[in-house]
């Protein structure tokens, strides 16, 4: 499901994109601002192997969305928003609490993308929403 909305939402991107006009002049942002909790990176360790669905490394001002093998960068979110806010056409607000960071990216279209997490029973666990009905808990690497 996180997979398909990502490929959703880096489709418009591209799509819009490459309509846009010249932006040389345009500063970049930091829209991707987690707390300091956060920063790191989380797996999810859950059995079974198969059944996982990755995690998330948090950076100062970014979020990779990561393989369940910690190896590969499936989505870099910096990077992959830049341009869609650059063109007006994404739009992203942070909810930012001492137990709870949310990323809601919202496009102009049907497309909207919810990242949220919360500090789990200690500092080694945070818990994913990954959709209404489905937590995932990560574990600290």
């Amino acid at each position: 499901m996180k997979q398909i909305q990502l490929i959703l939402l880096f489709s418009l991107t591209l799509s819009i994109v490459s309509c846009s006009g010249n932006d040389d002049n345009i500063e970049s942002n930091n829209f991707i601002n987690p707390p300091n909790w956060i920063i790191g990176t989380w797996l999810d360790e859950t059995d079974p192997d198969w059944a996982q669905i990755g995690g998330f490394q948090f950076t100062n001002d970014n979020l990779l969305d990561i393989s369940s093998d910690n190896t590969t960068v499936v989505t870099n979110l910096k990077e992959g928003l830049q341009d869609g806010v650059n063109a007006g056409v994404i739009s992203v607000d942070e909810v930012i609490t001492s137990n709870k960071y949310e990323l809601k990216i919202l496009s102009n279209g049907p497309l909207t993308s919810n990242y949220e997490f919360s500090k789990g029973t200690n500092n080694q666990t945070i818990i994913y929403a990954l959709s209404s009905t489905r937590n995932v808990i990560l574990t600290k690497q």
